[in-house]
């Protein structure tokens, strides 16, 4: 399942939900299994752990 996120540089992004590997609270982060590191908006970073059900 893929999930759009709005990076802090208003770029769009689809991120792959089984992809990622850790989140960072404090930056607004996600990382993935590709290497690949998201700095979100707050707004983004919100919704994408609650769908991911950490909340």
């Amino acid at each position: 399942m893929y999930f759009e996120i709005t990076t802090v540089t208003g770029e769009f992004v689809y991120i792959n939900m089984q992809q990622i590997t850790a989140v960072e609270p404090v930056e607004h982060a996600v990382c993935t299994s590709d290497g690949s590191r998201y700095k979100m908006t707050p707004d983004s970073y919100d919704s994408l752990i609650k769908n991911l059900g950490i909340v």
